[in-house]
């Protein structure tokens, strides 16, 4: 039985040779009957039916011409009497009347059978004279049966069939003698095969082309097939089960066999039909000629079992450190905790020590502020003594009257020194009436709001962060929102972030830090309040956080304006303003423009430090290898060495000392190249006075001084605090879109409320940003994206230096819908900061208000009346530099339309270039944007537009008045 089913199997490798080898045969003799070398049986027959028809229609012929119908009738009969094949037999006159019927034609003869089918029957003409008479017409037995009786009947096919039978039988029979020879298997003595076939663990054979060549019992089991079966099988075609970043390139017996060399204790993973299952391979190469692998020889050793228990054991494991890890987290969060208030203390404890607090105003501040968080830490301690109670969820919350603005400012005022630290904006901004106060737990509403914020912070790196307050009057709950412009997260990661020690992503820890236990703790606390807290999100575009909390009062629910808010915040602000004390230090400028280095310069020499310069990268080399610095200010873009290449080298002699970009690109992804070239921090060009300060403060370690803010030396070291608005400009879209302006609340600007200096300035803007508006408006709606980028792009940088901070959102945020050609979002956008500029309109009765003086030109841009210098109106020293920029555009100018007329457009474009970063350095905004036209036109080769481009330069040029 086994050998009848090794006879028929179609696994049998002998069966399939000689299948294959029938299969050829048969094909040639098809080919040969086709051609006609061999005799077809069925055509030779069918032409003696065809002569017998011709000599029978030729004798009736002459027959009907002698009208002899009698004789006619007598020759049909006796040739149907001796023609076995041959069934009937008739004569039909061309009028279709059958004259002569042998053998019951009339009732054989089929009319409908179709014509072609002359193997059964047959009409010949018959011709009397030179006319047809009619018809002879014979029924034949068919040639071959119907169906499938039939096709058998057929002579080719019972060769065939005959053929292929004997030659299979035959063929098996050699084949099994003569691949015995052959095959590697039979070279093993039986009783080493009986021995392998004991093994355990599986053992298979390979050739060079990965085939099977041999297989013992265990590992023929596994597959559930013979071993005669696998010979010749492709052992990668199994169903391995890889890894994700792993092919079938990767596996060691291909490997052993490429190197030469034994692959010892490697894992494979195989899909049975129990499942898959995981081996531990061994692959031994067999050497052959000049010690190159001709095979390998693999064992399987079969080790699911014992990754089961490694995977729970590991699991185990991982559930003991994390119930240990637990409390660890916990005090870590604690630590984290305790600090943030206990450096409030130490700090303002420490500048009072000092001296700092010069009057009583200061003095009451700081030990305000030591009195705050000395609460605020009291209460944590006891946070930490009643553990038990926050792991088993049950709280004890107190019910005492509280004053939700006054927490909140508190809060912001504690956590904006970090925001300062990461330089983003921290506000909160009170939307309509809220209670004054309502009865809850002050220590647990101040520990949401600061974990909140905190996180806010934390994961923010670019824009700020909005503490928002209002009234749901229709279900009496004051809602607090925390919003921020920072990593955001997906739907599914706002629901488990509020779960213990769990962020975003593991990523997140790595890059931010943290427990993940602050939202988990808010969380609990929110609940034992009787309220929610919940988020919404979305990845790359900001969270909002939502803290909920039931109103409850113990009399009537009085409530507070947001106006009343700021008036409160405003009364209890200090009029100090920051003053450093930096030490005796000194710092080389690097910058191809000279303005620049003048403008740094003068800058640093009011804060009493040494300023040296350099022209480009290889000055800069040359003064730091004989000068010693404290800091190097320092342009990216620069001729013969640039600035990368620079802080390169820098780093490379092993200087330590900081290096800081200045630079006019403003794209995603610089400051990060900067930092992997070597710089230790970054700004953008223009420079802002402010955050230049700050970052010297930082980098030089400046001590604090205190002098009076009506001091006009406070313009130019900057402020620091927290602003408080009616309303915020960073409200949600929907809100803004407000076609009454009857509705709407003037917005003025929060530099001219800081100081009347800056009034001309803030109208200046109010002038252009209503010209620019016009154009942003024709942009989205012809879509021109490119150029309503460049309008964003200059909303974006100029709103915020003027004090209008709501519309650099929005500026952002257009400009990035422009950027990936967003129609909907452009519009909403472009639609919204028009309603931000009717409030900045509706402040035009205000004394800082003024009309539109600006004019436009026959392109885009835009050029007011007057240009003057932001940076002139700041002292006499500042005017000066921008009296020498002015003078030498005049000269730049004129090379420009040289550089053209001359079509040198490489040195039109470097001409550009510093335009685009020195115009702005000096107070001349307006030359940016052009400048960077320009200089893109240049690079392109464009004549007609670096001529139109020129000629806006020379108007605005000849329009300024300093």
């Amino acid at each position: 039985m086994s050998w009848l089913k090794r006879l028929f199997s179609v696994r049998s490798t002998t069966s399939r040779i000689a299948f294959g080898q029938v299969s050829m045969l048969i094909s040639v003799t098809l080919v040969a009957i086709i051609l006609g070398i061999l005799p077809d049986f069925l055509g030779t027959r069918l032409k003696d039916r065809v002569s017998l028809a011709e000599a029978i229609a030729a004798n009736s012929s002459v027959l009907i011409t002698q009208t002899d119908l009698i004789r006619l009738e007598s020759v049909l009969n006796l040739v149907v009497e001796r023609n076995d094949e041959l069934l009937s037999a008739g004569v039909r006159r061309a009028d279709n009347r059958l004259v002569v019927n042998i053998s019951n034609h009339q009732t054989d003869w089929n009319k409908g059978l179709n014509e072609e089918a002359i193997d059964q029957q047959m009409i010949v003409p018959i011709i009397a004279g030179r006319q047809q008479w009619g018809a002879l017409e014979l029924k034949f037995k068919p040639l071959y049966g119907e169906g499938i009786l039939g096709f058998y009947h057929r002579p080719t096919v019972q060769f065939i069939l005959f053929c292929g039978v004997i030659l299979y039988l035959l063929y098996f029979l050699y084949l099994t003698k003569m691949l015995k020879q052959l095959d590697p298997s039979q070279a093993v003595p039986d009783r080493v095969r009986a021995a392998l076939d004991t093994m355990a663990e599986g053992l298979i054979v390979l050739d060079r082309k990965a085939q099977i060549v041999l297989a013992n019992q265990a590992f023929s089991d596994l597959l559930s097939r013979s071993s005669s079966s696998l010979m010749g099988f492709e052992v990668d075609k199994l169903p391995w089960q890889l890894k994700e970043d792993a092919s079938t390139d990767d596996f060691p017996w291909l490997a052993a066999m490429n190197t030469g060399k034994a692959e010892m204790n490697q894992t494979v993973r195989l899909e049975l039909e129990d499942g898959v299952r995981t081996f531990m391979v061994n692959c031994s190469p067999v050497l052959a000629d000049e010690g190159k692998a001709g095979g390998v020889l693999v064992s399987f050793d079969d080790i699911t079992q014992l990754e089961e228990q490694e995977v729970e054991l590991r699991r185990s494991k991982a559930e003991a450190e994390q119930a240990n890890r637990a409390k660890s987290d916990f005090l870590a969060n604690m630590s984290h905790e305790i600090r943030t208030p206990m450096n409030a203390i130490l700090g303002f404890t420490e500048a009072l020590k000092r001296g700092y607090g010069k009057n009583e105003q200061n003095n009451e501040h700081y030990l305000s502020t030591i009195l705050v968080n000395g609460e605020h830490l009291l209460n944590l301690i006891n946070d930490i003594l009643d553990l038990s109670k926050v792991e088993a969820g049950h709280l004890d919350v107190e019910s005492v009257a509280l004053k939700p603005y006054q927490i909140i400012s508190e809060v912001i005022q504690v956590m904006s020194v970090k925001a300062q630290e990461k330089g983003i904006a921290l506000a909160y901004r009170p939307e309509g009436s809220i209670p004054e106060t309502l009865m809850s737990d002050p220590a647990r509403f101040r520990q949401i709001i600061t974990n909140l914020v905190g996180n806010a912070i934390k994961f923010t790196e670019a824009g700020g962060v909005t503490v928002v307050t209002r009234m749901d009057t229709q279900q009496n709950k004051l809602i607090t929102e925390v919003r921020d412009t920072g990593i955001g997260m997906t739907a599914e990661q706002a629901i488990s972030v509020f779960d213990p020690f769990v962020q975003a992503d593991s990523s997140i820890t790595r890059r931010f830090g943290g427990t993940g236990l602050g939202l988990a703790i808010s969380k609990k606390f929110a609940e034992a309040m009787e309220g929610e807290i919940y988020a919404r999100s979305e990845p790359e575009k900001g969270s909002q956080f939502y803290l909920e909390l039931n109103v409850k009062t113990d009399g009537p629910v009085a409530l507070i304006s947001a106006e009343e808010i700021s008036e409160l915040k405003q009364s209890e602000a200090t009029l100090n303003v920051a003053r450093w004390k930096f030490p005796d230090a000194s710092v080389l400028v690097v910058d191809d423009g000279i303005e620049n280095r003048e403008l740094i310069s003068l800058v640093l020499s009011e804060q009493g430090i040494k300023t040296d310069g350099a022209a480009d990268g290889v000055e800069a080399l040359e003064k730091l290898a004989v000068n010693q610095y404290d800091l190097v200010l320092m342009d990216v873009q620069m001729p013969r060495m640039d600035g990368y290449t620079a802080a390169r080298e820098i780093r490379k002699k092993e200087m330590t000392l900081p290096v800081i970009a200045l630079t006019a690109h403003a794209m995603k992804g610089i400051e990060q190249k900067c930092l992997d070239s070597g710089y230790s921090g970054y700004m953008s060009k223009p420079i802002n006075i402010d955050k230049l300060i700050q970052l010297l403060v930082h980098e030089l370690d400046a001590e604090p001084l205190s002098e009076a803010c009506n001091d006009d030396r406070a313009l130019d070291n900057g402020t620091v605090g927290v602003s408080y608005h009616s309303s915020s400009p960073n409200q949600s879209i929907s809100a803004l879109t407000l076609d009454d302006s009857s509705q709407l609340s003037p917005l003025y600007s929060e530099l001219g409320a800081s100081n009347p200096k800056f009034e001309k300035i803030v109208a200046r803007f109010i002038v252009r940003v209503n010209d620019v508006y016009k154009q942003i408006q024709s942009c989205s709606t012809q879509q021109d994206f490119t150029v309503l980028r460049a309008h964003a792009h200059w909303l974006k940088g100029s709103a915020g230096s003027v004090g209008f901070p709501g519309l650099t959102d929005l500026a952002v945020k257009l400009e990035q819908t422009a950027i990936k050609q967003e129609v909907a979002g452009t519009e909403m956008l472009v639609a919204a900061i028009g309603v931000m500029i009717k409030r900045i309109n509706l402040a035009k009765d205000n004394p800082n208000g003024i009309n539109s003086l600006s004019t436009q030109t026959d392109n885009q841009w835009v050029i007011p009346e007057t240009v003057t210098s932001e940076l002139a109106s700041q002292g006499e020293k500042f005017r000066l530099i921008a009296v020498k920029f002015v003078a030498k555009l005049e000269h730049q100018i004129t090379q420009m339309k040289q550089e053209l007329d001359g079509n040198d457009f490489s040195a039109l474009a470097d001409l550009a270039h510093w335009l685009k970063g020195a115009g702005g350095s000096v107070g001349f905004p307006v030359f940016t944007e052009i400048a960077k036209a320009l200089e893109k036109a240049a690079q392109a080769e464009n004549g007609p537009e670096c001529e139109t481009l020129i000629a806006t330069v020379d108007e605005i040029h000849k329009r300024i008045n300093l």
